[in-house]
């Protein structure tokens, strides 16, 4: 499977919106077919895969907007890239942001 994605990064905030950057990690031999974010609040349990426009990222895009986030709400991101083989290691974590 792919490696970690690299150097996520965080901008756009909105109420209800985030913009999100990365750099593509290892494909280890595989194309990265495609790419899933994840985020995490200090309400929920664990990581949970978040709404972006488009609904899903295709491997050759590495931005995205998150979707339906909720206002003034702690959150982090990580982004996970799948290719033919399987699911890759998630990226380091973004930095905490709230939302406005």
């Amino acid at each position: 499977p792919p490696g970690a994605p690299e150097g996520l990064i965080v901008n756009g905030i909105t109420e209800t919106t985030v913009q999100l950057s990365w750099g593509s990690g290892p494909d280890n031999h595989s194309p990265i077919t495609m790419y899933i974010v994840q985020a995490r609040t200090p309400f929920s349990i664990g990581w949970q895969t978040v709404r972006t426009v488009p609904d899903s990222v295709p491997g050759q895009i590495m931005h995205t907007t998150v979707k339906d986030l909720s206002p003034w709400v702690e959150y982090e991101f990580r982004v996970v890239a799948i290719n033919s083989v399987g699911v890759g290691e998630p990226s380091m974590p973004s930095k905490q942001i709230r939302t406005k």
